[in-house]
């Protein structure tokens, strides 16, 4: 997609930012700026351009396989809920 990829310390952050804004909530840390510090940037990963084609086409084929998978997912989800 040609985004560049930012690389945390810890890679689970989806539950570590739910508890880090919990703890700003908390009023364990003053802003959510300070609790940022709390994981680190160890990288940055920059797509090459000469792959540009390659991850286009790799792209183009995700967008047809969700659109294709839509009903299968909203038919899994009717079992659940």
């Amino acid at each position: 997609t040609g985004v560049e990829l930012v690389l945390l310390e810890q890679s689970e952050c989806g539950s570590l930012g739910a508890a880090m804004i919990g703890a700003v909530s908390m009023g364990w840390y003053c802003s959510v700026e300070e609790v940022q510090r709390c994981n680190a940037v160890r990288g940055v990963v920059k797509p090459d351009p000469k792959l540009r084609g390659v991850y286009d086409a790799a792209y183009r084929r995700y967008q047809i396989l969700l659109k294709t998978m839509i009903p299968v997912f909203n038919e899994l989800r009717g079992d659940f809920v």
